[in-house]
C-alpha cells in the first residue's frame, strides 16, 4: 500500500485511542471535531495482552465504526470538562478492576498509547512516547513509525498492524 497522508482539513475522519502493556489492550472511541475525546456514547473494549489478532482488530474496527464528529453544541456533555475528567477517572477504574491492581503506578509503569484515524479508506495507527505515568507525546517519534493499513483489510491483518505500531512506541519507564 503506498504511504498516504492524513488530511487533517478533511473531518470525515473516525478516531479511536489504545493503551496497552502487557496486561491490558484497552480500546475506545473518541469522538469530536478537532479534538479526540474520550466518547461516552462509544465503545469500549478491555482485553488480555494476549488476545488473538482477529478480536484485537475486530474491537479497534467496532470502536471506530462509533466515532463521531460531532460540534460542542450539538453533545455538551461530550466537551464538558468536568465530566470528561469523571469520564477519565471511571476509566481508570474500570482499567484497575480489569487487571485486579490496586495501584494507579504498576497499571501505567508503562502504558503505551496509540492514536487510530480511520480516513478516505485508510487506517492510520500513530505511536506515541510516554513522557510521564499518565501523559504521553511525540518526542522521538518518526513519521516513518506510523503503520498504515486500508480499512478493508481482514480483522487479522488490522490486529497485526496494530501490535506492530505498539512495537513503535516509547516510554520513559520501559527498560
Amino acid at each position: 500500500m503506498d504511504k498516504k497522508m492524513f488530511n487533517s482539513n478533511d473531518f470525515s475522519f473516525k478516531t479511536s485511542t489504545i493503551k496497552a502493556n502487557q496486561f491490558v489492550l484497552a480500546i475506545n472511541t473518541l469522538s469530536g471535531k478537532r479534538s479526540f475525546i474520550l466518547d461516552n456514547k462509544g465503545k469500549e473494549y478491555l482485553l488480555e495482552a494476549n488476545i488473538d489478532n482477529v478480536q484485537l482488530g475486530k474491537a479497534l474496527v467496532n470502536c471506530l465504526s462509533v466515532s463521531r464528529r460531532v460540534l460542542p453544541v450539538d453533545d455538551m456533555d461530550l466537551f464538558d470538562y468536568k465530566q470528561g475528567g469523571e469520564r477519565y477517572k471511571n476509566w481508570i477504574g474500570r482499567l484497575l478492576e480489569f487487571v485486579e491492581f490496586k495501584s494507579k503506578a504498576k497499571l501505567f509503569r508503562p502504558m503505551f498509547s496509540l492514536t487510530i484515524i480511520e480516513q478516505n479508506g485508510t487506517i492510520f495507527i500513530q505511536p506515541s512516547r510516554q513522557e510521564k505515568p499518565e501523559a504521553w507525546d511525540g518526542e522521538g517519534i518518526e513519521e516513518s513509525d506510523e503503520v498504515q493499513i486500508s480499512s478493508t483489510s481482514g480483522y487479522e491483518e488490522i490486529g497485526k498492524a496494530v501490535r506492530l505500531a505498539l512495537t513503535k512506541c516509547k516510554s520513559v519507564f520501559a527498560k
